[in-house]
């Protein structure tokens, strides 16, 4: 008699995603928390799948073998023969964000990332944090939206690239090599709330003025306070939609301390102050 198998979850209430020639793409991110009796494949169809663990405990089966999970790990499980099992501990279920995705660059990254964290496909990393802190932003974006091939990338999939590149970065290098458009663009997203200080960002990645201009312009296509103002208006745009903030706070929570002065940049880069964009 052939041995009984183990169905987790029923194939037909998950419908495969249609392949993707482009590089990133994002589909699918969440949390999952307070859920004693969780319980999922690693990974489905040709996707791969991001976990990082906040807190709380579980574990990892994958072909005959237990992994214990915990805050403060990192998990990459790819399409690559058993995607395996994660369930939660009953008494301390665990609290982890989870991103499944796809893209030739997207997977060439992912197995070398898995590679990386060994045969478990789960390991403590000194890094989880910064990557939590990425997909938090992603997930203040909304739902993640099917798109188009054709269709631009959306900041989802730009938030992936930066989720990945944290976890690829040299562990040991000379601070000068590690300034690069992802670290940029996470550092002016974990500081929209301060003043776009480039003196300030100097000192971050130990490095001068001068060279952090030219290198920023250069990286990101153009000037770094140019772009830390994009980003911080495009964030306003958003909290702007919250009611309960006012123009004063949300120009505070992006590091504006005089609305007058946010007012005039935001109606500079929309067309419009920022009492007709919240209408």
């Amino acid at each position: 008699m052939a041995p009984r198998r183990l169905i987790t979850e029923p194939t037909h209430l998950r419908p495969k995603p249609q392949p993707t020639r482009r590089a990133y793409r994002m589909r699918v991110l969440g949390r999952m928390r307070e859920q004693p009796m969780h319980a999922t494949p690693g990974t489905h169809y040709d996707d791969a799948m991001l976990t990082v663990v906040l807190a709380g405990r579980g574990h990892y089966l994958r072909r005959g073998r237990q992994v214990a999970v915990a805050g403060g790990m990192i998990g990459m499980v790819t399409p690559d023969g058993d995607a395996g099992l994660l369930m939660a501990d009953i008494d301390d279920p665990y609290d982890h964000l989870y991103c499944r995705f796809a893209g030739r660059e997207a997977m060439a990254a992912a197995r070398r990332i898995a590679k990386s964290l060994g045969p478990d496909r789960f390991a403590p990393s000194d890094r989880w944090r910064d990557v939590a802190n990425v997909l938090f932003r992603a997930m203040a974006l909304g739902p993640v939206q099917a798109v188009r091939e054709h269709d631009e990338a959306t900041r989802h999939d730009a938030a992936l690239l930066d989720a990945l590149a944290i976890l690829e970065a040299p562990q040991r290098e000379p601070q000068r090599t590690l300034l690069t458009a992802a670290r940029l663009r996470l550092y002016m997203e974990e500081h929209l709330s301060s003043p776009a200080d480039l003196d300030a960002v100097a000192e971050h990645f130990a490095v001068s003025k001068p060279h952090l201009c030219r290198t920023a312009k250069r990286l990101l296509g153009q000037p770094l306070h140019e772009a830390w103002t994009q980003l911080k208006i495009e964030w306003a745009r958003v909290l702007l939609a919250e009611p309960t903030l006012s123009v004063k706070q949300v120009a505070r929570r992006v590091g504006y301390a005089d609305p007058l002065y946010f007012s005039k940049v935001f109606r500079k880069l929309t067309g419009r102050p920022p009492s007709q964009a919240r209408r």
